[in-house]
């Protein structure tokens, strides 16, 4: 296991006990980077569990629900395609779970195979829902939801947002942005600010 996951298991430690996301009891100081992860683990805590097993445990379940999602993206895209063979839809996971990072980072203790799973799932629902608000809420929800689990996910969610303004501009000339665009984004707000917000009120910056 990381020793960095140590850092947020001392968090999640001091939450449960004393009721402060501190590393030292009355020192208000930011130490973690993956306030999602953090939570799982104190709810393990609180619920009397091992942070060191569980967190290897949810790790291994986040890094297979990836897989499950990259089968199921690939199923759907194959759909729309020339015919192929059913095995089409398994190189995407069989070759992310034949990568040795991947396999270690599911272990690790940290955060990582929760963040992938959210990137993943919000990017792939983003790239074949764009024209479906409905839908589209999801992604700006798992993209929330990572941001809240490792910082880059806010680069993420731009990065979309300015690949559809792109997308807009080269296939219909505008950069004027759809409804479901403006739905997305603000669904992503409004599920992310309120945690920025308590972030702010209680560390200070």
């Amino acid at each position: 296991i990381n020793d960095d996951a140590f850092i947020s298991f001392r968090y999640a430690d001091n939450l449960v006990r004393h009721g402060e996301l501190t590393f030292n009891v009355g020192e208000r100081v930011e130490g973690y980077t993956n306030f999602l992860w953090t939570m799982l683990i104190a709810a393990v805590l609180a619920l009397g569990g091992d942070p060191v097993a569980w967190s290897k445990t949810l790790g291994i379940v986040f890094a297979a629900g990836t897989l499950v999602v990259l089968f199921l993206f690939s199923r759907r895209w194959a759909r729309g395609g020339a015919a192929r063979s059913a095995l089409w839809n398994l190189v995407a996971p069989v070759l992310l779970a034949s990568n040795a990072a991947f396999a270690c980072w599911a272990e690790g203790g940290l955060e990582t195979a929760l963040f992938t799973l959210l990137v993943t799932a919000g990017i792939l629902g983003f790239v074949l829902d764009q024209d479906r608000p409905v839908r589209l809420a999801g992604s700006a929800v798992l993209l929330a939801l990572a941001a809240m689990t490792r910082p880059e996910g806010v680069l993420v969610f731009g990065l979309l947002g300015v690949y559809a303004v792109a997308r807009r501009l080269v296939v219909e000339r505008t950069v004027r942005p759809t409804r479901s665009m403006l739905v997305w984004a603000a669904l992503f707000v409004a599920a992310w600010a309120p945690y920025w917000l308590w972030r702010y009120r209680y560390y200070g910056y």
